[in-house]
């Protein structure tokens, strides 16, 4: 697993073996409350991060505790 930080929040990249070989990578954000993600923000907290990666295809998720 990697991490990577920003002011406000760790933001986590992870990989599974299956993930690299298809050079996909998850990019996600845990919210207690599902109406407070927003995943247009998401993107734009992890900008730096999908620079990092412009070899692969970034797939951007929200969680909540009904995902749990």
């Amino acid at each position: 697993m990697l991490k990577f930080y920003n002011r406000e929040k760790e933001v986590a990249l992870l990989e599974s073996i299956e993930q690299k070989s298809r050079k996909t990578a998850i990019i996600a954000e845990v919210k207690r409350n599902s109406k407070n993600i927003n995943l247009n923000v998401l993107q734009k907290k992890a900008v730096n991060l999908a620079r990092q990666l412009s070899d692969y295809t970034i797939e951007y998720r929200g969680f909540s505790m009904s995902d749990m």
